[in-house]
């Protein structure tokens, strides 16, 4: 069998269609309720660029049996801003879904996708297509890491077959423990942390960002316009912003989460000097147990460098799967980025997020 492979426009109907049911049929994390407005908010309106997709035809009938995107993501590479792109959506129907079709594909936008401006490409594959990227010379970088912490204790245990009576009684000298610790950790991060709780991320972003960008190894931009888009306006789970703020109510850090019933998801974290870690994550502790949760964790992938960071989070580590990789552009090769980020040049980390759309 036979097929060619172009670019997508999409803001043609019926690559808008094709596109859409590839989705439906082949890609179950995205809610089929939330396939227009995904694609309206993704593909139409992210503010670094608009995402670049691909379609591959069969030969004989030139129906579209596949779809891959690039995501255009202004990133921090040691202190320098450029402009990534981040691997995804990429799907093909079952019935042509075969190793050549797929590397066929992701070999076509590896060779054309520099042309417009980008530098270098992300990408977080499920393990059946990570031989495709690692085929075309993606390498990995980075180590996964996923953490949790309990807020509640009684529901976790009812959950693992403990009978309520028994769970209550269990949880309460749990939860005080807990509580004595993230008091612990207040206190010894000095205490009086001011914090606050907003829907929309303010001027105070920018000059935020542009104290600590300089100093990034590598990082994607956090621009408040970004971060509104991609957190508040994203159909598929909307975040809110967490913040520490110093006497003069400026950013000292942040996180951005998503609450899904009792867990609590934390999607974007950032402090100004790691110190404010502790008393970050304590508050926040400390708010979402007083709003119910039971369950807060985080996913990132990190340089390898970042045990002090990760302990700071005060997350319990849990077994983490995932692989990133990274494919310079021709024109950056010269970047080593490969070991750079892979060969202890220094600590950077990625949330989840920033490389699953």
């Amino acid at each position: 069998m036979t097929y060619s492979v172009r670019r997508a426009d999409p803001r043609s109907s019926p690559d808008r269609f094709a596109i859409q049911r590839l989705w439906l049929e082949n890609l179950p994390a995205i809610p089929a309720d939330a396939l227009e407005s995904r694609f309206e908010w993704l593909y139409l309106h992210n503010p670094d660029g608009q995402v670049l997709t691909w379609l591959a035809l069969e030969g004989r009938r030139g129906a579209v049996v596949g779809c891959a995107s690039i995501v255009p993501r202004e990133m921090v590479v040691r202190g320098d801003t450029l402009l990534a792109g981040i691997a995804t959506d990429f799907a093909i129907d079952r019935a042509h879904r075969s190793f050549g079709l797929a590397l066929r594909m992701q070999r076509i936008i590896s060779a054309q996708v520099w042309e417009e401006g980008i530098r270098l490409l992300l990408c977080s594959p499920n393990a059946a297509s990570r031989g495709v990227f690692q085929r075309i010379g993606y390498r990995e970088v980075g180590r996964p890491w996923r953490g949790a912490r309990l807020l509640r204790s009684a529901p976790q245990l009812v959950r693992r077959g403990c009978p309520r009576p028994v769970a209550r009684i269990t949880g309460f000298g749990i939860d005080l423990a807990l509580r004595m610790h993230n008091s612990a950790l207040l206190l010894g991060s000095g205490g009086g942390a001011r914090t606050a709780l907003l829907d929309v991320p303010d001027e105070r972003w920018k000059r935020y960002w542009s104290r600590v960008s300089s100093s990034l190894l590598f990082a994607g931009s956090r621009t408040p316009e970004y971060l509104y888009w991609r957190y508040r306006q994203c159909p598929i789970g909307r975040g809110s912003y967490f913040c520490l703020l110093d006497q003069d109510n400026e950013l000292l850090g942040y996180l951005v989460f998503r609450r899904r019933g009792k867990v609590v998801t934390i999607s974007d974290l950032q402090v100004l000097e790691e110190p404010l870690l502790r008393p970050l994550l304590a508050c926040f502790w400390r708010e979402m147990r007083d709003g119910g949760a039971s369950v807060m964790d985080a996913s990132l992938v990190h340089s390898g460098g970042m045990a002090r960071f990760l302990a700071g989070t005060s997350l319990t580590t849990r077994d983490a799967e995932g692989w990133t990789g990274v494919l310079p552009s021709p024109e950056a090769a010269g970047l080593d980025l490969h070991r750079m980020l892979r060969g202890g040049s220094g600590e950077w980390y990625l949330m989840e997020d920033e490389v699953d759309l």
